[in-house]
């Protein structure tokens, strides 16, 4: 995360693919604090057929069960992201229809 993106521009991108949990939450404190308005954390894997399992220390991902990948999406709005963007690789209509799900 840059102050140019906090100052100068519309929002900032972050991805998930490799960064986890102890950069995600630190990040968009930073970027609020310098002035930033619109947050997105982006290349989330969302596969809600995988067991729960802990979060892989460099990766935020949505491997897991429904109910988990809920918490996950709750964690991510809790800390003030706006936007979370999936990626969802099985895209059945019984997939998308269990991620739609995950929307309030």
């Amino acid at each position: 995360m840059s102050t140019r993106a906090a100052q100068e521009f519309d929002g900032w991108i972050g991805s998930a693919r490799h960064t986890g949990e102890e950069t995600l939450g630190p990040a968009i404190q930073r970027f609020r604090e310098l002035g930033g308005k619109y947050a997105v954390v982006t290349n989330i894997t969302a596969d809600l057929s995988a067991p729960a399992a802990e979060q892989e220390p460099h990766r935020y991902d949505m491997r897991c069960t429904p109910a988990t990948a809920k918490q996950r999406l709750r964690y991510l709005v809790d800390l003030g992201y706006d936007e979370a963007v999936l990626v969802c690789r099985t895209p059945t209509e019984e997939h998308l229809t269990a991620i739609r799900a995950l929307l309030p």
